[in-house]
């Protein structure tokens, strides 16, 4: 990123980290600009509670009523 090191008070990444390639060289960058006291907000979907539940959608439906 062309951002200077550690000039970086709030940095917000919704739902990206399974969007990239490279999560950890993301981070890293995450890192590098945040400032020592600076807050870094991270939210993701929660990939396995969708998948478990078409699984027991799946399920349900092979199971005899």
């Amino acid at each position: 990123m062309p951002i200077a090191s550690e000039s970086v008070d709030l940095l917000v990444m919704p739902h990206i980290l399974g969007a990239v390639d490279h999560q950890g060289l993301l981070l890293a960058e995450a890192y590098r600009v945040l400032r020592n006291d600076g807050m870094f907000v991270l939210t993701e979907f929660n990939g396995w509670r969708v998948k478990s539940h078409r699984l027991w959608q799946e399920l349900n439906k092979k199971v005899p009523q």
